[in-house]
């Protein structure tokens, strides 16, 4: 396979692109009823994708296929005559409006390729397609080239996708020079290809409109396809393969990014969402987390969406969990910016405590097997099992040092922690996350993003500069 910037190999291994694809040969199919052979023009073949999934129908439905795949990619049609399935197959080395074939077809598929021609030689090509049809023979055509193909919900995606890259590309090419847009993305309102295929003689029997949800490997498959990348980046060829890689760089982080979440929440009306830290235990071991300055620049995106939100009565509630930094620092927030409920907010955050109640006091987890464990994310650790001892006998049990330790965390916790300004409403966070870090149950929740200053500390002392801290007492 060579790197010929008209093959949309990748993304024509995407299952959404097949999907799509299937129902388009099915639905051409229907209008080919009671055939016992079909003889097919495959335009724009490439691959052979579109052969492949006609193969498979008619050989289900007992109809013999006989199909001419033609393309300008010569590497392409090579690739077809090896993964084609059709046993009745011809590959022709041609151009779609200008076709070196007689008329007798009964059928031909324009996939995903008609966008790719200017206007004058969308007409010449569909005059070419309507002469080698027989009388009553069918057009099947597709496109994502069309203007309106982009929801509206999906065009903030894409803004911040294509700013991304433009900041990527002009870093690798300071001096490039920029070129006009390419036909790919030069596109025609769904009407201006109707209108194009009726006056080619067609009638149209048939014109639908289909969603389709891509995933990132689908996005950035698109991404390596040059011409795309020339039309969306104004890339002149000479730059098409950097334009290319600009585009793939930035989709993982236009992928990750909070914002597109946030519009989707509103665009489909989601009352509630809840937006966890990692916890790296069981199945989360290994996975790679964000980093505190990750995580603290991920905080400012829900923060700055959901008071967005208030402002515009966006009814959705939105909520952070595991990790208690989130409320110091949301208090700080709203401190920064004179907000009125700041010292309302804080003392709900000290009422509530954070990481000093929950697992070993407020809560705990019995599995399936009856083993109780201070919550969830310690399935690693068991202090007793509820078919062989009550429950309350368990869990009020302190010989066991954990347990003695979790319902009187606040002496035990050490780093950071100690000169925290924030501890009575932290509460130190979560001991399970520590303990898998470091060891140590008492150790600083190595998620915390807050700095020194923030929490009272003078910087790189771990000493505290606010004097001492208030002392809260817990009940058990």
């Amino acid at each position: 396979m060579t790197d010929n910037d008209q093959i949309f190999e990748a993304f024509a291994k995407e299952p959404a692109y097949i999907h799509v694809n299937e129902r388009l040969v099915g639905r051409m199919l229907r209008h080919l009823k009671g055939y016992k052979t079909i003889h097919l023009l495959d335009l724009a073949a490439a691959t052979g994708l579109m052969t492949s999934l006609t193969d498979r129908m008619t050989r289900s439905a007992g109809i013999e296929l006989k199909s001419t795949l033609l393309d300008l990619d010569l590497p392409a049609l090579h690739q077809a005559r090896r993964e084609v399935t059709a046993q009745n197959a011809s590959y022709l080395y041609a151009s779609a409006d200008s076709l070196p074939l007689r008329s007798g077809y009964d059928a031909v598929i324009f996939g995903n390729s008609i966008h790719l021609l200017d206007n004058e030689s969308k007409e010449k090509a569909l005059a070419e397609n309507r002469r080698v049809l027989r009388d009553g023979g069918v057009l099947a055509v597709n496109t994502t080239f069309y203007e309106g193909a982009y929801p509206e919900e999906s065009k903030p995606f894409y803004s911040r996708w294509i700013r991304r890259a433009i900041v990527e590309i002009n870093r690798r090419l300071p001096q490039r020079d920029k070129a006009e847009k390419v036909q790919a993305l030069e596109f025609l309102p769904a009407q201006g290809y109707r209108d194009l295929i009726t006056r080619a003689g067609f009638k149209i029997v048939e014109m639908r409109e289909r969603r389709v949800l891509l995933s990132q490997a689908a996005v950035r498959a698109i991404s390596s396809y040059k011409e795309f990348a020339k039309g969306a980046l104004h890339a002149t060829d000479e730059d098409a393969e950097e334009a290319a890689r600009a585009l793939q760089v930035s989709v993982r982080q236009t992928f990750n990014d909070l914002h597109r979440i946030f519009d989707f929440i509103e665009a489909e009306k989601v009352n509630r969402a809840c937006f966890y830290h990692l916890v790296p235990s069981g199945r989360g071991h290994g996975v790679v987390d964000l980093s505190p300055a990750e995580s603290r620049q991920a905080m400012d995106v829900i923060l700055e969406r959901t008071m967005d939100f208030h402002r515009r009565n966006v009814s959705a509630e939105i909520l952070t969990v595991d990790n208690h930094c989130d409320g110091p620092y949301m208090y700080l927030k709203m401190k920064a910016v004179g907000d009125p409920r700041a010292e309302e907010v804080y003392e709900m955050l000290k009422w509530n405590g954070g990481g000093l109640y929950p697992s070993g006091v407020g809560f705990g987890c019995i599995d399936f097997l009856g083993n109780v464990h201070p919550d969830q994310f310690w399935m690693h650790y068991t202090f007793g099992n509820v078919r062989e001892r009550k429950f309350s006998e368990i869990w009020m049990d302190t010989a066991d040092p954990l347990m003695a330790g979790l319902k009187d965390r606040r002496k035990r916790i050490k780093g950071r922690c100690v000169g925290c300004r924030f501890l009575d409403l932290c509460g130190g966070a979560l001991r399970v996350r520590a303990e898998i870090a470091t060891g140590d149950p008492w150790a600083s929740d190595p998620a915390c993003y807050l700095t020194d200053e923030e929490i009272g500390l003078k910087p790189g002392t771990g000493e505290g500069a606010l004097g001492p801290r208030t002392e809260t007492a817990g009940v058990v």
